[in-house]
Protein backbone atom coordinates (compact mmCIF):
# COMPACT_ATOMS: atom_id res chain seq x y z
CA UNK A 1 0.00 0.00 0.00
CA UNK A 2 1.35 3.78 -1.00
CA UNK A 3 -1.53 5.61 -0.16
CA UNK A 4 -4.13 5.39 2.96
CA UNK A 5 -5.74 8.90 3.81
CA UNK A 6 -9.65 9.52 4.40
CA UNK A 7 -12.06 10.61 2.34
CA UNK A 8 -14.24 13.81 2.79
CA UNK A 9 -17.69 13.10 4.66
CA UNK A 10 -20.58 13.28 2.41
CA UNK A 11 -24.06 13.37 3.58
CA UNK A 12 -26.38 11.65 1.42
CA UNK A 13 -30.50 11.02 2.40
CA UNK A 14 -32.54 8.29 -0.40
CA UNK A 15 -35.66 7.82 -1.23
CA UNK A 16 -36.79 4.03 -2.66
CA UNK A 17 -40.09 2.77 -3.35
CA UNK A 18 -39.87 -0.58 -0.76
CA UNK A 19 -38.28 -1.30 2.72
CA UNK A 20 -36.23 -4.40 1.86
CA UNK A 21 -33.78 -3.09 -0.39
CA UNK A 22 -30.02 -1.22 0.45
CA UNK A 23 -28.48 2.02 -1.01
CA UNK A 24 -25.71 1.56 -2.51
CA UNK A 25 -22.54 2.84 -4.33
CA UNK A 26 -21.80 2.64 -8.43
CA UNK A 27 -18.79 3.60 -10.67
CA UNK A 28 -20.01 6.62 -12.08
CA UNK A 29 -18.85 7.67 -15.93
CA UNK A 30 -15.53 9.18 -15.14
CA UNK A 31 -14.18 6.87 -12.89
CA UNK A 32 -13.04 4.45 -15.17
CA UNK A 33 -10.49 7.48 -16.69
CA UNK A 34 -9.09 7.47 -12.93
CA UNK A 35 -8.75 3.34 -12.87
CA UNK A 36 -6.75 3.51 -16.66
CA UNK A 37 -4.15 5.37 -14.85
CA UNK A 38 -3.69 3.72 -12.30
CA UNK A 39 -3.53 0.15 -13.67
CA UNK A 40 -0.85 1.91 -15.78
CA UNK A 41 1.03 2.82 -13.04
CA UNK A 42 0.63 -0.34 -11.86
CA UNK A 43 -1.78 0.36 -8.87
CA UNK A 44 -5.70 -0.44 -7.85
CA UNK A 45 -7.93 1.95 -6.16
CA UNK A 46 -9.42 0.23 -2.83
CA UNK A 47 -12.32 2.13 -1.01
CA UNK A 48 -13.27 1.38 2.72
CA UNK A 49 -16.85 2.80 3.61
CA UNK A 50 -18.05 2.64 7.26
CA UNK A 51 -16.34 -0.88 8.42
CA UNK A 52 -17.75 -2.30 5.71
CA UNK A 53 -15.66 -4.62 3.47
CA UNK A 54 -13.06 -3.31 0.52
CA UNK A 55 -14.41 -2.39 -2.53
CA UNK A 56 -12.75 -2.50 -5.22
CA UNK A 57 -14.53 -0.55 -8.28
CA UNK A 58 -13.87 -2.19 -11.55
CA UNK A 59 -15.27 0.56 -13.72
CA UNK A 60 -18.32 -1.23 -14.76
CA UNK A 61 -21.26 1.69 -14.45
CA UNK A 62 -23.90 -0.94 -14.30
CA UNK A 63 -23.10 -4.29 -12.47
CA UNK A 64 -20.39 -2.99 -10.11
CA UNK A 65 -22.36 -1.93 -7.20
CA UNK A 66 -21.26 -1.76 -3.56
CA UNK A 67 -24.91 -2.38 -1.43
CA UNK A 68 -24.41 -0.48 2.10
CA UNK A 69 -25.35 -3.49 3.56
CA UNK A 70 -25.65 -1.61 7.30
CA UNK A 71 -28.49 0.86 5.95
CA UNK A 72 -31.98 0.11 6.02
CA UNK A 73 -35.07 2.53 5.11
CA UNK A 74 -37.68 3.16 7.57
CA UNK A 75 -40.77 5.73 7.16
CA UNK A 76 -39.73 9.15 7.07
CA UNK A 77 -41.96 10.02 9.91
CA UNK A 78 -44.72 9.06 11.63
CA UNK A 79 -47.16 10.65 9.70
CA UNK A 80 -45.45 10.26 6.07
CA UNK A 81 -44.36 6.47 5.42
CA UNK A 82 -42.06 6.72 2.35
CA UNK A 83 -39.22 4.80 2.60
CA UNK A 84 -36.45 7.11 3.76
CA UNK A 85 -32.40 6.57 4.88
CA UNK A 86 -29.52 8.74 5.72
CA UNK A 87 -26.77 9.47 6.46
CA UNK A 88 -22.87 10.33 6.43
CA UNK A 89 -20.21 8.68 3.77
CA UNK A 90 -17.51 7.85 5.99
CA UNK A 91 -14.29 6.04 4.17
CA UNK A 92 -10.57 6.20 3.23
CA UNK A 93 -8.78 5.66 0.02
CA UNK A 94 -6.20 3.36 -0.67
CA UNK A 95 -3.81 3.03 -3.46
CA UNK A 96 -2.04 -1.07 -3.78
CA UNK A 97 0.48 -1.51 -5.58
CA UNK A 98 0.02 -4.51 -7.88
CA UNK A 99 2.97 -4.35 -10.20
CA UNK A 100 6.14 -2.82 -8.64
CA UNK A 101 7.63 -0.01 -10.62
CA UNK A 102 10.57 -1.11 -12.81
CA UNK A 103 11.42 2.42 -13.53
CA UNK A 104 9.90 6.05 -12.49
CA UNK A 105 6.34 6.55 -13.28
CA UNK A 106 4.07 9.64 -13.02
CA UNK A 107 0.03 9.90 -13.08
CA UNK A 108 -2.16 12.59 -13.47
CA UNK A 109 -5.24 12.52 -12.24
CA UNK A 110 -7.56 15.79 -13.24
CA UNK A 111 -10.37 17.18 -11.46
CA UNK A 112 -13.32 15.19 -12.66
CA UNK A 113 -17.32 14.77 -11.49
CA UNK A 114 -18.87 11.91 -11.63
CA UNK A 115 -16.38 9.41 -10.30
CA UNK A 116 -18.79 7.39 -7.85
CA UNK A 117 -22.45 7.54 -7.47
CA UNK A 118 -24.99 6.78 -4.10
CA UNK A 119 -27.97 5.14 -5.40
CA UNK A 120 -31.09 4.66 -4.10
CA UNK A 121 -32.14 0.91 -4.59
CA UNK A 122 -31.56 1.03 -8.76
CA UNK A 123 -29.64 3.13 -11.25
CA UNK A 124 -31.27 6.45 -11.30
CA UNK A 125 -30.90 9.68 -13.20
CA UNK A 126 -31.80 10.88 -9.63
CA UNK A 127 -28.80 9.93 -7.36
CA UNK A 128 -25.61 11.48 -5.28
CA UNK A 129 -22.84 12.24 -7.67
CA UNK A 130 -19.06 12.29 -5.97
CA UNK A 131 -16.41 13.65 -8.01
CA UNK A 132 -13.14 15.67 -7.39
CA UNK A 133 -12.58 18.98 -7.31
CA UNK A 134 -8.58 19.09 -7.62
CA UNK A 135 -6.54 17.36 -10.34
CA UNK A 136 -3.63 15.14 -8.90
CA UNK A 137 -0.01 14.34 -9.75
CA UNK A 138 1.59 11.36 -8.26
CA UNK A 139 5.15 10.02 -8.91
CA UNK A 140 5.61 6.29 -8.69
CA UNK A 141 9.28 5.34 -8.08
CA UNK A 142 11.39 2.21 -7.51
CA UNK A 143 13.15 1.78 -4.24
CA UNK A 144 15.97 1.75 -6.22
CA UNK A 145 15.46 4.97 -7.37
CA UNK A 146 19.13 6.74 -5.62
CA UNK A 147 22.57 5.59 -5.13
CA UNK A 148 25.15 6.92 -3.17
CA UNK A 149 29.10 7.96 -3.79
CA UNK A 150 31.53 7.36 -0.40
CA UNK A 151 34.63 8.83 -0.06
CA UNK A 152 35.34 5.02 0.43
CA UNK A 153 38.61 5.26 3.26
CA UNK A 154 38.63 7.93 5.80
CA UNK A 155 41.22 8.59 7.73
CA UNK A 156 40.20 9.48 11.63
CA UNK A 157 43.95 10.28 12.63
CA UNK A 158 45.71 9.07 15.73
CA UNK A 159 44.71 8.62 18.98
CA UNK A 160 46.86 8.09 22.15
CA UNK A 161 46.31 5.59 24.57
CA UNK A 162 46.79 8.21 27.29
CA UNK A 163 43.83 9.81 28.56
CA UNK A 164 45.63 13.11 29.31
CA UNK A 165 45.97 13.45 26.06
CA UNK A 166 43.36 14.62 23.15
CA UNK A 167 41.85 12.72 20.44
CA UNK A 168 42.10 13.84 17.15
CA UNK A 169 39.71 16.50 15.75
CA UNK A 170 36.87 15.28 13.95
CA UNK A 171 37.03 14.50 10.13
CA UNK A 172 34.27 15.92 7.45
CA UNK A 173 33.47 13.63 4.68
CA UNK A 174 30.64 14.18 2.11
CA UNK A 175 28.37 11.64 0.55
CA UNK A 176 26.55 12.13 -2.83
CA UNK A 177 23.35 10.88 -3.94
CA UNK A 178 22.07 10.69 -7.16
CA UNK A 179 19.74 8.84 -9.29
CA UNK A 180 20.58 4.98 -10.43
CA UNK A 181 20.05 4.75 -13.80
CA UNK A 182 20.31 1.23 -13.82
CA UNK A 183 17.56 0.44 -11.12
CA UNK A 184 15.81 -1.97 -12.01
CA UNK A 185 15.18 -1.98 -15.90
CA UNK A 186 16.93 1.26 -16.35
CA UNK A 187 15.22 4.83 -16.96
CA UNK A 188 16.64 8.20 -18.55
CA UNK A 189 17.10 11.12 -16.55
CA UNK A 190 15.39 13.08 -18.89
CA UNK A 191 12.48 10.93 -18.76
CA UNK A 192 11.68 12.22 -15.21
CA UNK A 193 10.72 15.78 -15.79
CA UNK A 194 10.72 17.52 -12.81
CA UNK A 195 10.93 14.79 -10.38
CA UNK A 196 11.74 15.93 -6.91
CA UNK A 197 12.44 12.88 -4.35
CA UNK A 198 13.07 13.42 -0.57
CA UNK A 199 15.50 11.33 0.33
CA UNK A 200 16.32 8.92 3.73
CA UNK A 201 19.64 7.30 4.57
CA UNK A 202 21.34 4.62 7.26
CA UNK A 203 24.14 4.05 8.20
CA UNK A 204 25.01 0.31 8.85
CA UNK A 205 28.01 -0.81 10.97
CA UNK A 206 29.74 -4.01 9.74
CA UNK A 207 31.50 -7.20 11.12
CA UNK A 208 32.00 -5.08 14.66
CA UNK A 209 28.15 -4.85 15.71
CA UNK A 210 28.61 -3.34 19.27
CA UNK A 211 27.20 0.08 19.88
CA UNK A 212 26.66 1.89 22.74
CA UNK A 213 25.26 6.07 24.03
CA UNK A 214 21.90 4.72 22.30
CA UNK A 215 23.26 3.51 19.41
CA UNK A 216 24.85 6.67 18.70
CA UNK A 217 28.41 5.19 18.75
CA UNK A 218 30.17 2.19 17.38
CA UNK A 219 32.41 0.24 20.05
CA UNK A 220 35.67 -0.11 18.43
CA UNK A 221 37.93 -3.05 18.88
CA UNK A 222 41.52 -4.08 17.98
CA UNK A 223 42.74 -6.82 16.11
CA UNK A 224 42.14 -9.53 19.14
CA UNK A 225 38.44 -8.40 18.50
CA UNK A 226 38.50 -6.77 21.78
CA UNK A 227 37.85 -3.00 23.03
CA UNK A 228 40.39 -0.71 22.34
CA UNK A 229 38.40 2.19 24.91
CA UNK A 230 37.57 4.00 21.81
CA UNK A 231 33.79 4.89 19.98
CA UNK A 232 33.07 5.97 16.73
CA UNK A 233 30.56 8.25 15.91
CA UNK A 234 28.92 10.06 13.07
CA UNK A 235 26.98 13.44 12.83
CA UNK A 236 24.97 14.87 10.14
CA UNK A 237 26.39 18.76 8.80
CA UNK A 238 28.99 18.05 11.46
CA UNK A 239 26.25 18.87 14.73
CA UNK A 240 23.37 16.16 14.50
CA UNK A 241 24.32 12.64 16.32
CA UNK A 242 23.17 9.92 13.88
CA UNK A 243 21.81 6.71 15.28
CA UNK A 244 23.12 3.93 13.19
CA UNK A 245 21.14 1.03 11.86
CA UNK A 246 17.99 3.78 11.69
CA UNK A 247 16.79 5.72 8.84
CA UNK A 248 17.08 9.34 8.76
CA UNK A 249 15.56 12.14 6.25
CA UNK A 250 18.69 13.70 4.74
CA UNK A 251 18.09 16.52 1.56
CA UNK A 252 15.70 16.45 -1.83
CA UNK A 253 17.16 14.39 -4.98
CA UNK A 254 15.71 16.46 -8.10
CA UNK A 255 16.30 16.60 -11.80
CA UNK A 256 17.04 20.11 -11.68
CA UNK A 257 19.97 19.50 -9.12
CA UNK A 258 21.84 16.84 -8.82
CA UNK A 259 24.04 14.93 -7.38
CA UNK A 260 23.65 16.23 -3.94
CA UNK A 261 26.05 16.94 -1.71
CA UNK A 262 25.22 15.38 1.84
CA UNK A 263 28.06 16.38 4.73
CA UNK A 264 28.84 14.36 7.81
CA UNK A 265 31.73 14.12 10.22
CA UNK A 266 33.43 11.72 11.92
CA UNK A 267 35.13 11.64 15.61
CA UNK A 268 36.48 9.50 17.88
CA UNK A 269 35.66 9.56 21.48
CA UNK A 270 37.05 7.59 24.72
CA UNK A 271 34.31 5.05 25.91
CA UNK A 272 35.79 5.09 29.70
CA UNK A 273 37.33 1.67 29.15
CA UNK A 274 41.19 0.79 29.29
CA UNK A 275 42.79 2.36 26.75
CA UNK A 276 45.01 -0.16 23.75
CA UNK A 277 47.09 0.37 21.02
CA UNK A 278 47.09 -1.13 18.00
CA UNK A 279 45.74 -0.17 14.64
CA UNK A 280 42.18 -0.92 14.16
CA UNK A 281 39.55 0.05 11.62
CA UNK A 282 35.40 -0.19 11.08
CA UNK A 283 33.40 -0.93 8.07
CA UNK A 284 30.23 0.88 7.59
CA UNK A 285 27.57 0.44 5.18
CA UNK A 286 25.51 3.80 3.73
CA UNK A 287 22.05 3.17 2.42
CA UNK A 288 19.57 5.64 0.75
CA UNK A 289 16.20 5.32 -0.57
CA UNK A 290 13.21 7.56 -0.39
CA UNK A 291 11.57 8.68 1.93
Amino acid sequence: MVYDQPLPPVPWVCIATGYTTQPFLSAGGNLQTILNELRRAGLKMVILINSLPPWEPTGNTTDDRFRLTNVTYAPKSATDPTPTAKGVLLGRLQLVVVTPPSKPLRAYFPALQDLVQINPAFLHSNHVGIGSSNATTIDIIPRCIAKIATPGTIRLGQAYAAKNLPLPSKVNFTLYADFDQSCDGGFSIVDLGSLAVPLKIMFQPEDNLELASLNREIVLKGADGQPNGFTLGIKQNGITPITFNEWHNTSTLSTAIRPVPLYYSAQLAKSGGPLATGPFSQRVTVLVTFQ
